[in-house]
């Protein structure tokens, strides 16, 4: 809810307060997204459960991945002039400002800041830093004053000992600006500062600062609530808005629980566009509103498919070892399992019952892993599309990742790599205008309010002070009495190069520095060293090869040098790398032409042609080893080229080896699985057809013992009963015999 008027705030306070809370409102849902986009960044997560669930933080992977190929060296300022065209004071002033700048962004620890606009970029879909000049003084007494009478010291005044130009990152937060559909049409903007009881008195003044409500609150997405973090806890900052005012050229300074204006200032900087910034770096914008979609939203649902299936996978690879089940009815199988027995027997009760169920065999059962292990590399397959899925949307192409194929050639890699620098193209350029205006602004602020001492202190350029202090090195450098401390190189950037009086006025007349200089800034990609040195080589080249047409042709021809001195800084002017010798082709070139002038001709001068021969001889040497430069450079540069491709090869070729390899693997354990069951049933089945073999043998041994039984039975049966019939026989025969005798006997009794 926007904040409701009171009748003790002034009315452009009260304006002000209204309009950064419908800011606030605005893009109250684009923070509330910034804040989750972060936390997947970093994977915080919330709840046991969701910690124990596995995820692909395809978020940081890419960050990391696009953030080195758009920044990833401080930028370096290139100043110099807008037309390159004879001008010693605008070339001088230059780079002086170039050096001073270069100086600045080094030690001020810019990169770090650069480096936090980046992240916030490619997170929030926003960047932004903050410009200020910092004068240190000191108090050194008022030497227009001598000491009073009564012994009371002179009064002192305050002096710039030291200055800084920083750059102030500005946290997503804590920056924002009047309603507006394009970043034209935004009127004002601000930054939302945490100050401090001390900064507050500092900046405000004693009556001020101790009426300032100590109001701030850190809503940030983390909450710092370690002991450490107590400057950031509510009650111990205020909260401060400072606003620039486009349409009033004025900077304003708010805090929205006071009930005045705390300051007031009219056009601080002075800088050509007004304001202490600029252009946020922003990701994807419409012409409808200034609100950025982050660069995560437009691949967010890939991202959630990614985290499902590597949830699949994790649960998945889990599952895949040995496990089976077998009968409870069978205790001897658990000590077989779970027992590492070697040639030993287990004793199985109820072998019988056993047996009629199927042995080990029918008592146990392995989890079937070939079909998990099937499902799990249909799972890695279908993520790995996903995620070429997810980089046509982002444009990480492959061989930015160092992914390529080993049958590519070095043509097919070439178009590759160019193809992403066209899609790369874009936001490379986008990410370069927004340093260059950053230093566009610091160069503005050095140029008009950096003490000059300082600024010669800093450039280390030798100039002369005024033109009278250089006419007198140029008469000792002919004397050949040059003080100790300058020596001939300094005598000749003195005698060269114009004074401080002259460069001085061009930095800071805005008009003039404006119309007379170009301020770029260099690649934020990594050097190229090969191409620097291929640069280098081919400024010598060219300078060489026109030298030896030229001079030739000035000594033949006197009247032509100016014509030829001319088109050789028309030819020196095109290279950026030649600028610091602009200064001695000139001198040169000066001196060429008062030798014409006055009709001294080269080739009647002995001492000419032997320097003209040495320099020959030098030349045809430089050229010599400028083409063994650019071979060198092109040597190394192919050799770099094919290791580069060589490294990427065998990292795919080492990363799909690793991958078949424990496929391979995966498969072998299943079939070693598989055939350990195979082989358990075989031996289990064996055993029971020799145990029912064994069986059978038993069973016929005691059926031929019984068989044998019967026969012996039988046989004693029969000897029993041939006993009992001779025994009858044997007592039939004593009976009748017996009989006989007796009848005989009688007989005899009879006759007798």
């Amino acid at each position: 809810m926007l904040e409701t008027l009171t009748p003790t705030k002034q009315p452009e306070l009260q304006k002000w307060i209204m309009e950064i809370d419908r800011y606030s409102q605005t893009f109250a849902h684009w923070e509330k997204r910034c804040k989750k986009i972060i936390k997947r960044y970093i994977d915080e997560r919330e709840g046991i459960q969701d910690e124990a669930v596995a995820k692909y933080n395809a978020l940081w992977a890419n960050v990391q991945t696009m953030l080195p190929a758009l920044y990833s060296q401080l930028p370096k300022p290139e100043i110099e002039r807008r037309f390159n065209d004879h001008d010693d004071k605008g070339r001088v002033a230059s780079e002086v400002l170039q050096r001073v700048v270069a100086f600045q962004l080094a030690d001020t620890g810019a990169s770090n800041v650069f480096r936090q606009v980046m992240l916030d970029h490619l997170l929030c879909g926003r960047g932004t830093l903050w410009v200020r000049f910092v004068p240190h003084t000191k108090s050194i007494p008022d030497e227009s004053i001598s000491v009073t009478d009564d012994g009371q010291e002179a009064p002192t005044v305050d002096i710039v000992e030291w200055a800084e130009v920083l750059c102030d990152y500005v946290h997503w937060q804590d920056f924002g600006h009047t309603q507006a559909r394009t970043w034209e049409e935004v009127t004002a903007l601000w930054r939302k500062v945490a100050m401090t009881r001390d900064e507050l008195i500092e900046r405000f003044g004693e009556d001020l600062g101790n009426k300032i409500p100590l109001d701030y609150k850190d809503d940030s997405t983390f909450k710092n609530d370690h002991p450490g973090a107590t400057a950031y806890e509510a009650g111990t900052k205020a909260t401060i808005y400072e606003i620039w005012d486009k349409s009033t050229k004025e900077a304003i300074w708010i805090s929205k629980n006071f009930t005045e204006i705390l300051d007031k200032r009219d056009d601080p900087l002075k800088l050509k566009n007004f304001w202490p910034c600029p252009k946020p770096l922003y990701s994807t914008l419409t012409n409808e509103q200034v609100i950025p979609t982050p660069d995560y939203v437009l691949y967010q649902d890939q991202a959630n498919q990614l985290d499902q299936l590597t949830g699949r996978i994790t649960s998945i690879t889990r599952t895949i070892k040995v496990a089976g089940g077998y009968n409870a009815a069978a205790p001897a199988l658990q000590r077989i399992l779970n027992e590492g027995m070697e040639n030993t027997l287990v004793p199985v009760e109820s072998w019988g019952a056993f047996a009629e169920t199927g042995g080990i065999a029918g008592n146990f059962q392995l989890f079937p892993m070939q079909e998990v292990a099937n499902t799990l590399l249909s799972l890695y397959d279908a993520r790995e599309r996903v995620k070429a899925d997810m980089y046509e949307i982002t444009g990480i192409s492959d061989l930015m990742r160092g992914d390529t194929e080993a049958s590519e050639t070095a043509t097919a890699q070439a178009i590759k790599s160019s193809y992403g620098a066209v899609r790369w193209a874009d936001r490379k350029a986008e990410v370069n205008r927004f340093f260059r205006e950053t230093i566009q602004i610091i160069t503005q602020i050095v140029a008009e309010f950096m003490p000059d001492d300082l600024i010669k202190t800093i450039s280390g350029m030798k100039l002369a002070e005024n033109p009278v202090e250089k006419q007198v090195i140029v008469q000792l450098q002919q004397q050949q009495k040059l003080p100790p401390d300058i020596d001939d190189e300094t005598a000749d950037s003195i005698t060269q190069n114009p004074t401080w009086v002259e460069v001085l006025p061009v930095m800071r007349d805005n008009a003039a520095r404006t119309f007379r200089m170009d301020i770029e800034t260099d690649s934020t990609i990594a050097a190229d060293e090969a191409q620097e040195k291929a640069d280098r080589t081919e400024f010598l080249s060219a300078v060489s090869q026109f030298l030896q047409q030229a001079l030739p042709a000035g000594q033949q021809f006197p009247p032509i040098t100016p014509l030829l001195g001319s088109m050789l800084l028309f030819g020196v002017r095109a290279f950026r790398i030649g600028r610091g010798l602009e200064g001695e082709f000139e001198a040169f070139i000066a001196q060429m032409r008062k030798m014409s002038a006055n009709g001294q001709a080269a080739p009647q001068n002995p001492e000419m042609i032997k320097a003209q021969m040495q320099m020959q001889s030098i030349q045809a040497k430089s050229q010599a080893d400028q083409q063994m430069l650019v071979a060198k450079a092109k040597i190394d540069a192919q050799t770099a080229q094919q290791k580069a491709v060589i490294d990427a090869q065998a990292d795919m070729m080492r990363a799909r080896t690793d991958l078949a390899v424990e496929q391979n693997k995966k498969q072998m354990d299943a079939q070693m699985v598989a055939h350990q069951a195979a082989v358990e049933s075989q031996r289990n089945a064996l055993q029971a057809q020799q145990e029912m073999k064994l069986e059978q043998m038993r069973m016929l041994i005691e059926q031929q013992n019984a068989r044998q039984d019967r026969m012996m039975q039988l046989i004693l049966a029969s000897i029993n009963n041939r006993a009992k019939i001779e025994v009858a026989e044997i007592g039939a025969n004593a009976t009748l015999q017996a009989g006989q005798i007796a009848a005989a006997s009688m007989g005899g009794a009879d006759g007798s």
